[in-house]
């Protein structure tokens, strides 16, 4: 089966649409759709913590569809004046899997979460 090429993107505080179809996508392929997708958080949340700038949201698309994701989260660390990004939910469609979605969704953190902010609009 051949599939379409896809683009990976940052979110931004307009992309409600995509960030509702990821985390659905999310409750779909963690078979949690009551955590996902039971009480969505309004608009206004969903925005402002688009906006947050150690507040990552990668999609992988296809046109307009969400074939996967992933969340993460910059923190400072103690041990070093530093920060380092954890990635919190990452998943694709199973349709997508094994087909370098997922590696390319972990990869663009290479080498540095600022060259993730630098890459990504």
């Amino acid at each position: 089966m051949q599939h379409r090429p896809f683009d990976i993107r940052r979110l931004c505080p307009s992309d409600l649409s995509l960030v509702r179809q990821l985390n659905a996508l999310f409750g779909d392929v963690f078979d949690d759709p009551d955590t996902y997708g039971a009480a969505p958080p309004e608009e206004a949340w969903l925005t402002g913590l688009l906006a947050k700038e150690h507040v990552v949201v990668l999609v992988a698309l296809s046109g307009r569809k969400v074939l996967g994701g992933l969340v993460a989260y910059e923190l400072d660390k103690f041990e070093r004046a530093r920060r380092e990004l954890y990635i919190y939910d990452l998943a694709v469609t199973a349709d997508h899997r094994r087909r370098a979605s997922r590696p390319r969704l972990s990869n663009t953190f290479e080498p540095s979460p600022r060259s993730l902010r630098n890459a990504l609009p």
